[in-house]
């Protein structure tokens, strides 16, 4: 994959190059052209060949705006060129482990209390999402966000979601076209809300019939009359200007409200163009994954009308409500109620198409997210694809040789089952010995599988269950409330959860490491039997060693796990490999130490 990032960049940087090289003769060519017509109507002119003179002076101007035409497509080239680029070249950061300095890390999308979130790196800064994102619209940053963090909760959903992410994932050319036309969007979320909103609000007036009529045929008479009577004299020369008198009449009619109403599309007209582009994209791909097909197929209006087609109808009318910046606008509205005109175009737009423009935004966002998604099986083709076991199933989670993805290649695979025998692993080991590593291991590859990626394993299945963990639990200054009661009201939603008969997975990490020894052994114990015996399943990382006893009292329902270090010429290895039973090693002292801490 790293070659092929490569080579793509190198070829885009090429391109743009040898675009860039083509914009100078063009620019030559159009001064030439210029100076060639000024020299010519000067020399034609004195010679009195005013007709050969004309028809060259025409012709030179053609060949102007066609050159100008030229221009402007090779710098819209040199652009593209430019931004895909840049994009392979991101990409190659992102699978060489660079991606930790990508700016949009997903934070203002974060849920405040989530049950998983903050402790898995799923939102924020070195997240998942930082990871992955390849968003251009805030729709697709949304619907991102909203898939890592509630992800489907039916293996069905989550399968046809992964077969929507493998076909994604094997076009490359797709995806990066995606992202290229998103990012010249540079979507303003409040600007295309704005537009949602004025689509989806009807304009009664501009639709009724007889106003429909009024307006398209009046114009008409009026410039009848003026061709009737001031150039030929047939009709009495009041006849127009009466005409006029009245369209100027209704022109003053609630004239405040009109320019605003016409205002509000033509602000927006810059980004229509662009969403053509984007919504091109997607309708020029079919795709054969039902998710993918069906995504696509919701774009379509009751016509069948494609929405590049319907955005272009509506970018045109913004184009001629612009006229109204033009200083002869006056007498053009005068003569032809074009602000009218516009109106009644407008609401016509709207009745066909308004109802799926935010439909239209919806689904760029949910194919941008898909899109994220499958550059994680692109970038690992080797990653196993999760299979699903029914809630009745004996096991529960089957990992084999699972990694934590955000770790890449630095990750230390291990290999651990859960089933209805076994639902419970408690984790013992020494300071920084992988423990609270391996609970996010097991977490975020949970997260990976239910939103239809591939996980960072040989081998991966599980239920689909409700994952709630408690991890990194602090002081809540503003609610005056000590870490270790923020870790009982976590815990508690979890049993909440757990009685309210949700299937769930748990990860606790550390259990209450903020009380003394003794209570911290009691309300353990107290707890985990609890989960246990209310039919939960997880995962628990402690230093309490004590704790060992639970797998003895649970008759082997709570396994014992543990990671260890050994020492070599005074220094500590961790291998991170994960062992059944009871650590028996420590290390605190020997940190301290190494710390430069006398003891």
């Amino acid at each position: 994959m790293e070659n092929k990032y490569q080579k793509r960049a190198e070829k885009y940087n090429r391109l743009s190059k040898e675009a860039n090289k083509q914009i100078r003769p063009v620019i030559y060519a159009k001064f030439i052209l210029i100076i060639t017509a000024i020299i010519l109507a000067i020399v034609l002119y004195n010679a009195g060949l005013f007709i050969i003179c004309l028809a060259l002076i025409v012709a030179i101007f053609v060949g102007y705006f066609y050159l100008d035409k030229k221009h402007t497509q090779i710098i819209d080239y040199k652009t593209n060129t430019n931004m895909l680029a840049n994009i392979n070249s991101n990409a190659l950061k992102r699978f060489n482990g660079e991606w930790r300095n990508f700016k949009d890390n997903g934070e203002d999308l974060n849920e405040p209390d989530h049950p998983y979130a903050s402790d898995l790196d799923i939102i924020g800064k070195d997240s998942l999402f930082q990871w992955i994102n390849m968003c251009g619209t805030p729709w697709g940053r949304r619907a991102l966000a909203k898939t890592l963090l509630f992800p489907d909760e039916d293996s069905t959903e989550i399968i046809a979601k992964q077969d929507a992410i493998q076909e994604l994932s094997k076009k490359v050319n797709f995806r990066q076209r995606l992202r290229l036309e998103t990012s010249k969007l540079n979507a303003n979320e409040e600007k295309f809300n704005e537009l949602v909103n004025w689509a989806q609000i009807a304009q009664p007036f501009y639709r009724k019939t007889w106003v429909v009529a009024l307006i398209r045929t009046l114009p008409v008479i009026t410039l009848i009359s003026i061709f009737l009577g001031p150039i030929l004299n047939i009709i009495p020369i009041f006849i127009p200007f009466l005409l006029l008198f009245i369209q100027w009449v209704l022109l003053s009619i609630d004239k405040r409200r009109r320019s605003q109403y016409l205002l509000s599309i033509y602000r927006s007209n810059k980004s229509l163009k662009k969403l053509d582009g984007v919504l091109t994209i997607l309708e020029k791909h079919k795709h054969s994954s039902m998710l993918l097909k069906s995504l696509r197929q919701k774009m379509f209006n009751v016509q069948n009308v494609l929405p590049s087609k319907q955005i272009k109808t509506l970018s045109t009318i913004a184009s001629s409500v612009s006229n109204r910046n033009n200083m002869l606008y006056f007498l053009f509205n005068l003569a032809l109620l074009w602000d009218y005109q516009c109106c009644v175009s407008l609401e016509k737009w709207k009745e066909k198409s308004g109802e799926y423009l935010k439909d239209w935004f919806e689904i760029i966002g949910a194919f941008e997210s898909l899109s994220s998604i499958s550059l994680i099986k692109f970038d690992h083709p080797d990653w196993a694809t999760p299979s699903f076991e029914e809630s009745s199933s004996h096991t529960i989670i089957n990992a084999k040789e699972v990694g934590h993805p955000l770790l890449g290649r630095k990750s230390v695979t291990n290999s651990i089952q859960f089933n209805n025998t076994n639902p419970i692993a408690l984790i013992t080991g020494s300071n920084m010995s992988g423990k609270s590593t391996f609970l996010r291991t097991i977490g975020i590859n949970l997260i990976h599988a239910y939103i239809g990626a591939p996980v960072y394993a040989n081998e991966f299945s599980c239920q689909c269950m409700k994952l709630c963990t408690c991890m990194r639990v602090a002081d809540d200054l503003q609610k005056n409330i000590s870490s270790f009661y923020c870790e009982i009201i976590r815990i508690k939603m979890i049993i909440d959860q757990v009685k309210e008969g949700q299937k769930v997975f748990f990860l606790l990490d550390e259990i209450f490491k903020g009380t003394n020894s003794a209570d911290r052994h009691t309300a353990a114990k107290t707890i985990i039997h609890n989960l246990n015996k209310n039919g939960a399943s997880g995962m628990v990382s402690t230093h309490d060693l004590e704790l060992d006893v639970l797998e003895k009292e649970s008759n082997g329902e709570i396994l014992n796990y543990h990671f260890e270090e050994s020492y070599n010429e005074a220094r500590i290895n961790f291998d991170y490999k994960l062992k059944k039973g009871v650590s028996t090693t420590r290390n605190a002292i020997f940190l301290i130490r190494a710390a430069g801490i006398d003891m």
